[in-house]
């Protein structure tokens, strides 16, 4: 876009208006106006990479795109000299393939729009710009809301270039004077992956996005001393909520939303809708960007997010919201499946025939794979002293401590029945752990590296029991931030598809004595309405255990097995009782507990691991 330094004299001396030429300054050394949008930081918008409609497309990251529009406004900034340039300008960016640089702009009307000279005797000018062309200071500006489109996209990407002061010699190697366009809007990216134990499922080619789409901008149109804290929008306008789609990016005014409002939602084919409110109350920044990573899983989804200024990438991931939340629930902790025979990946079949069962080996004291598989009897050793890795997360054996969090009943004691725990009154369960984390390894609160975790004693309180119901419910971990309720539930029993599930979700702490909130909590999630549906970013974790595992000495090789009518479920432990005993997580649909046994080698049990942290 080389501009053609031809301009009669009469034009040039007119746009002196009123100037005169006593700098001694002849036509022919008239300094051409030449303009370039870059978004800060000025050197990233060299690179164009790859985007999310295909081709060259930054989705105006760090560089506006090819046509769009800029509206500037070019000023004499010397006194005695009154304006002498057309305004406002409207301009477009040059096509990058013909530009002398990225970001050039071109007048979109070059018949009433030539290029633009200094006026003879002015050596400063002042310009500001505002893209997308055609908003003024205080004009409402509302985003599309179908973002589906790179134009839409772009069209919503609201940007504004402070007054700035240039001299004649303010140019880029390009002789240009660069406005640096800053981004005064929020951006939203949203990644949705399937977990890898989703199968027949298949990702949407849209997103909804749940928000205010509107804001009033305003912006200064002289040179200010304060340009580096100007945001220029207001708060949004909550009188516009809409509901936006996209693809993967979407712009939303600078806003705040509340906590449990639906936020994103989309739907999946073989799975359904599902929607993603917010765990705590949200404020969105003017140019800044927010990736939301969604996992989905088989029920429900996980979500990790970081924040970054719109043009910097950042692949560090924090958990939505406050970073321990879900953490605060210790069924977080149990992965989602049983653990296959190789050791190294997780089983997506889930039934009492498949054979994903390990033995115990007393004499090395760790778990073995089983029906004959050969092993090194090494290698295994350690699973309750040291992680492994899967899928990109560390895990380990869980010791009888971590299973205590999930069932407070141990050997003699079930939650299945109607004496233990005691319904309508607040018992205090045996001491428990959770996770690797610092936090609660050794026993919540306990950060001294003990040799041996005692593990922490919480209080709760529990629903009374129907016999054969197989259905439980507790409020648990009361007075602290790890207050959650609890569900208890063996189905499908006498069937290959028995299994006990065990829902659980993060509530506001209610304490101990407390007993009206305890009663009002009950009544609450025992209800045939309540929402246990698992949605890990607000705390609320599902797990399902099949009931597979029990072999007894006469049974032969054949893993998963009835023990006289009942199908039973036991799960391994890294925790030895005496002797050849060991502890292990065991359920039929009369029981639920911590049992400790002698279980000898001709005995076998499902591996289910818990993450390290």
């Amino acid at each position: 876009m080389k501009i053609k330094y031809i301009v009669a004299l009469m034009t040039v001396i007119a746009t002196a208006g009123g100037c005169t030429q006593d700098t001694g300054e002849q036509p022919e050394e008239a300094v051409p106006i030449r303009l370039a949008a870059t978004i800060a930081p000025t050197d990233a918008g060299k690179t164009r990479a790859f985007g999310v409609w295909g081709g060259a497309a930054t989705t105006q990251d760090t560089e506006l795109l090819k046509d769009e529009t800029v509206r500037a406004w070019i000023s004499e900034n010397e006194a005695g000299h009154t304006a002498a340039i057309k305004n406002p300008i409207e301009y477009k960016v040059a096509d990058p393939s013909t530009a002398d640089a990225p970001g050039d702009l071109e007048p979109v009307n070059t018949t009433t729009d030539p290029p633009f000279y200094y006026p003879i005797g002015v050596n400063s000018i002042s310009i500001h710009a505002i893209h997308p062309s055609g908003y003024a200071s205080g004009d409402k500006f509302t985003v599309n809301l179908d973002q589906t489109t790179e134009a839409n996209y772009a069209a919503s990407d609201l940007c504004y270039s402070m007054p700035t002061n240039f001299s004649r010699t303010d140019v880029d190697a390009n002789g240009r004077k660069l406005l640096q366009m800053k981004h005064l809007l929020s951006k939203i990216v949203v990644n949705l992956t399937l977990d890898a134990n989703v199968t027949g499922a298949t990702l949407p080619t849209s997103i909804k996005l749940h928000a205010n789409t509107s804001t009033t901008m305003t912006y200064p149109v002289a040179v200010t001393t304060d340009a580096n804290g100007y945001t220029g929008c207001t708060a949004s306008d909550a009188s516009d909520p809409g509901v936006i789609t996209m693809k993967q990016e979407a712009i939303i005014p600078p806003q705040t939303i509340a906590a449990g409002a639906s936020f994103i939602s989309f739907s999946v084919t073989g799975l359904g809708p599902m929607i993603y409110p917010m765990p705590a109350e949200t404020t969105f920044e003017s140019g800044k960007r927010y990736t939301y990573n969604i996992r989905v899983k088989n029920v429900g989804i996980s979500v990790t997010t970081d924040v970054t200024d719109w043009g910097t990438k950042n692949a560090e991931q924090i958990l939505i919201g406050k970073q321990w939340d879900i953490k605060r629930n210790p069924l977080w902790y149990v992965a989602e499946s049983n653990l296959n025979q190789d050791g190294n990946s997780f089983s997506t079949i889930n039934s009492t025939s498949q054979g994903y069962l390990w033995r115990y080996n007393n004499s090395t004291g760790f778990f073995q794979p089983s029906l004959g598989i050969t092993y090194n009897t090494t290698g295994y050793n350690g699973w309750y002293a040291i992680g492994k890795t899967i899928d990109g997360e560390s895990y380990h054996l869980p010791t009888q401590l971590e299973w205590a969090s999930i069932t407070p009943a141990i050997w003699s004691n079930t939650i299945f029945s109607s004496s233990y725990p005691a319904s309508g009154t607040v018992v205090t369960e045996i001491p428990c752990t959770f996770g690797y984390n610092n936090d609660t390894k050794y026993g919540v609160g306990n950060t001294s590296n003990p040799a041996t975790p005692t593990g922490t004693a919480f209080q709760s309180y529990w629903s009374s029991y129907t016999a054969n119901s197989n259905l439980r419910y507790a409020i648990r971990f009361l007075g602290t931030d790890y207050c959650s309720v609890w569900k208890y539930q063996f189905v499908d029993y006498n069937t290959t598809s028995a299994r006990l599930v065990i829902s659980s979700k993060l509530i506001n702490t209610i304490n101990a004595g407390d007993n009206d909130a305890l009663v009002a909590m009950m009544s609450t999630i025992t209800d045939a309405s309540y929402n246990w549906t698992n949605d890990e970013s607000r705390g609320a974790v599902q797990r399902v255990f099949y009931a597979c595992g029990y072999r007894l000495s006469n049974d032969g090789p054949a893993p998963g097995t009835y023990e006289g009518n009942m199908i039973r479920g036991t799960y391994a432990c890294s925790t030895p009782y005496t002797g050849n005993f060991i502890y292990f997580f065991n359920f039929a649909n009369n029981y639920l507990h911590i049992q400790n046994s002698a279980e000898r080698n001709y005995q076998a049990q499902p591996v289910r691991l818990f993450r390290d942290n």
